[in-house]
């Protein structure tokens, strides 16, 4: 009898170490935590990244990875940037980020580039598409008005204006000028240039004149402005040697030197400059 119960016992414990050792081993593939040795680095870039630029700020935004499978699933990210364009894993990086990113303490009016990669335990992946955003002040801190320093009656203010990134020009084609001899010429016209720094145009201005002003020339009364440089029209500029063309009109030239200062400007005329046809009188003695 005790032979016979031995023997059964025997029997049912080479019954149940086989389902035991199945138990225990289980499908790795299916379990919810994968080995170490199963974890492979991302192998897709994020896609649809995006960059929008606030007060001081960027906010970053894209789509995870497209799943390959679950061994090479993202669980961070890693974010590049540049003041340039063409990010490269050598550029800045802000390491273990999470979507959406906020780039804080940034320069108003600067450009900033950007690219992402996924990254796991075992690895980072591709960089991502790149994008770009200029932080900006909001349009209620932006709105400047912007008013001649030395303002007169009937100086016209603001007759023309041109603006090129940082620089403004604003014409005052009737503003009043004093010479070297202090004597005052009415209408003699003048340009205003502001600057720019930071999001925040500078009131104060730099003011423009004709190095040989008149009366009436209406320096001013057209302005532009390419990098650095400034051309104003004065249309009553009276041309040539000893002035004898009335109102044959002129440009000036003017070279940026420094921040905000220029140079004393270049006059050029047309090489076809007349007087006033019918009349050998200057037009303002008739």
């Amino acid at each position: 009898m005790r032979h016979r119960l031995r023997n059964m016992i025997s029997i049912v414990l080479l019954l149940l170490v086989p389902i035991f050792l199945i138990s225990c081993s289980g499908d790795s593939k299916s379990s919810s935590m994968l080995s170490p040795s199963a974890v492979k680095a991302p192998t897709q870039p994020p896609t649809d990244l995006t960059a929008k630029g606030s007060d001081g700020k960027v906010t970053l935004m894209w789509t995870p990875p497209p799943p390959v499978n679950a061994e090479s699933y993202p669980t961070s990210y890693n974010l590049y940037w540049s003041l340039t364009a063409g990010v490269t894993k050598s550029s800045n990086r802000v390491l273990n980020v999470s979507m959406p990113f906020v780039h804080l303490d940034l320069t108003n009016g600067t450009a900033y580039y950007y690219k992402v990669a996924a990254a796991n335990p075992a690895g980072e992946g591709p960089l991502s598409a790149e994008v770009w955003a200029t932080p900006l002040l909001p349009f209620t801190k932006i709105l400047t008005k912007l008013m001649d320093p030395d303002a007169e009656q009937w100086d016209e203010f603001g007759w023309s204006v041109a603006i090129d990134g940082d620089y403004a020009v604003v014409g005052a084609w009737r503003s009043g000028v004093v010479d070297q001899n202090a004597v005052f010429l009415q209408d003699a016209g003048a340009a205003y240039v502001f600057h720019r720094a930071n999001g925040v145009w500078d009131p104060a201005g730099t003011r423009l004149t004709a190095s040989d002003a008149q009366v009436d020339d209406h320096f001013g009364c057209a302005v532009a402005i390419s990098g650095d440089y400034i051309i104003v029209g004065a249309m009553d500029e009276d041309g040539g040697t000893g002035d004898p063309l009335v109102d044959a009109g002129a440009v000036y030239i003017f070279q940026r030197t420094g921040a905000n200062t220029w140079d004393s400007g270049t006059k050029l005329i047309g090489l076809d400059a007349a007087p006033p046809v019918g009349s050998d009188l200057p037009l303002r003695q008739r």
